[in-house]
């Protein structure tokens, strides 16, 4: 029996006539009921028992390697954006947060966007991973997209407990992983399915470490994810983006970025404009009612847990 966590989890006495009786073989502590241990019934075995001083981080050669490991903690976050051993999130591997790189903050952007898009009950998600992408452990990209499709929906969830979340909700979560890589060396794909249909949203990471939306359903585009984001589903005609962007001038409100994508001309297409201020309900409401307007959705990503924006 070893026991180096904390004093009195093993009862001495106990352990000292277990010892003598032989139903245990041996023991060693370094921490004990009362420190330091004075009139220890441990202390009559010493062939059979290892006591050593409960020195914990109080030597000088502790408290040196607590802060260097602390001081690496933080550069690595602050230059790769990895954080190791966060107090809320589940534990992770660093090589395996750092070959994700910022992989894990796209996939909770997808995952906030999808849920965006979707009318309906999610009652499935699916994370793809292309290319070199696939080659990785993708259970941390699963649990970026579930917590990025609860946020702003339901209250208190975390990387810690979205996967709970899910399976309380009902909603099947399963990942793929494909070596062949397409247009993108990798690409990640999120599909949520519900009871009025599918939504799929595609990103990549590009060669500069820019994180990029590529297609939303089956409207190529490219997008970077920024704080606040409008996404509107309209028809392809003349006068609709300047429809859309009176009405936020109307409001006050300031375009920062715009990308529009079609299947064709005069077809449906899809138009995400990134603003440097939030809508309203309001706002949405009357961007959504608009002629030509198939439907207009605000996305706020003022919560992300990971590093992307």
């Amino acid at each position: 029996i070893i026991n180096a966590s904390r004093g009195g989890i093993v009862d001495e006495a106990a352990l000292a006539r277990a010892i003598r009786e032989g139903r245990v073989a041996g023991a060693a502590l370094d921490v004990f009921d009362r420190e330091p241990p004075e009139d220890s019934p441990l202390f009559e075995l010493k062939e059979k028992v290892i006591l050593t001083p409960h020195l914990g981080a109080s030597t000088v050669e502790a408290q040196f390697n607590v802060a260097i490991d602390l001081a690496e903690q933080i550069r690595d976050y602050l230059i790769d954006g990895i954080a190791r051993s966060p107090v809320n999130l589940p534990f992770m591997k660093p090589h395996i947060l750092k070959s994700l790189g910022k992989y894990l903050g796209l996939s909770e952007a997808m995952g906030a966007i999808a849920g965006e898009l979707t009318d309906g009950s999610v009652t499935e998600v699916e994370v793809i991973a292309y290319g070199d992408l696939a080659t990785k452990d993708s259970a941390p990209l699963v649990v970026a997209a579930l917590k990025g499709l609860f946020m702003g929906k339901i209250e208190g969830v975390s990387y810690v407990n979205a996967q709970i979340v899910a399976k309380n909700h009902g909603i099947h979560v399963r990942a793929s992983r494909f070596e062949e890589s397409g247009q993108y060396h990798d690409e990640l794909v999120i599909i949520l399915s519900s009871d009025k249909g599918t939504t799929s949203v595609a990103g990549t990471i590009l060669a500069h470490n820019e994180a990029i939306i590529t297609r939303i359903n089956d409207h190529p585009i490219n997008l970077t994810p920024a704080r606040y984001m409008l996404f509107t589903m309209h028809k392809d005609q003349p006068g609709m983006v300047a429809r859309v962007a009176t009405i936020l001038g109307e409001k006050d409100i300031n375009i920062s970025t715009m990308s529009v994508g079609r299947v064709g001309v005069r077809q449906d297409a899809v138009m995400v404009m990134t603003l440097d201020d939030p809508l309203s309900k309001d706002d949405v409401t009357a961007l959504d009612t608009q002629s030509g307007v198939h439907s207009a959705r605000f996305v706020s990503l003022e919560d992300m847990t990971a590093s992307l924006i």
